[in-house]
C-alpha cells in the first residue's frame, strides 16, 4: 500500500531571499601596487577581490577571476606576460572584464580593455566606475555566444615519426 504524503506549503518556502538565490558575487583579480584602495572600493560595492601583484599569477588560472583590474608602473611586467595572463585567464573564462588604470593602458597589447579608469579618483568616483564592470559582464553574460573549437596550444612540438612496425 503506498501512501502519498501531502506537502504544506511552509516546506516549500524558499529559504533564502531570491536575490541572494540567482545572483553570483563578482571576483576581481589586482595587479596594482595600491590594491588595498581598489580593494576597499570593490568591497564597497560588494564586489570580492584578490591582490594578485605579489603571487603566483599562475595560481590565477585556478580562480578563474570574473574581472582583471590592471594598474601597473611600466617596467612591472612586460606586455607580452600581461598578454599571456590575459590569454590564459581568457580560456578559463570567455567573459573576462579588463579594466586598466590610464597609466596602465599602453601595456594592453594583444587584447582589448573594457574599462579605463583614473585611479588617482576619489573613492566614490573609482568604486562607481570599477562597478560599471558588473554592468559589462551581465551583459556579456546575457547574449547567446555560438561554441567555438579548441583553441591550439601555445607551445607545439613538431610530429615525431611514427614507426610502421615495432620490429623494423
Amino acid at each position: 500500500m503506498m501512501m502519498h504524503r501531502a506537502v504544506l506549503p511552509a516546506e516549500t518556502a524558499p529559504l533564502l531571499p531570491e536575490a541572494a538565490v540567482w545572483r553570483r558575487p563578482v571576483h576581481a583579480a589586482i595587479l596594482s601596487p595600491r590594491a588595498p584602495r581598489i580593494m576597499a572600493a570593490l568591497a564597497a560595492r560588494e564586489i570580492s577581490s584578490v591582490d594578485a601583484t605579489d603571487c603566483d599569477l599562475a595560481l590565477l588560472r585556478r580562480d578563474a577571476p570574473d574581472m582583471l583590474i590592471l594598474d601597473l608602473e611600466p617596467g612591472t611586467f612586460s606586455p607580452r606576460r600581461i598578454a599571456l595572463l590575459v590569454a590564459q585567464l581568457g580560456w578559463a573564462r570567455r567573459d573576462m572584464v579588463i579594466a586598466a588604470s590610464r597609466g596602465s593602458a599602453a601595456l594592453a597589447q594583444g587584447f582589448a580593455v573594457d574599462l579605463i579608469f583614473d585611479a588617482d579618483a576619489d573613492a566614490e568616483t573609482l568604486a562607481e566606475t570599477l562597478a560599471e564592470g558588473r554592468q559589462v559582464l551581465a551583459h556579456s553574460r546575457l547574449r547567446h555566444v555560438a561554441p567555438e573549437p579548441a583553441r591550439t596550444a601555445l607551445l607545439r612540438r613538431p610530429d615525431a615519426p611514427r614507426r610502421a612496425s615495432l620490429f623494423n
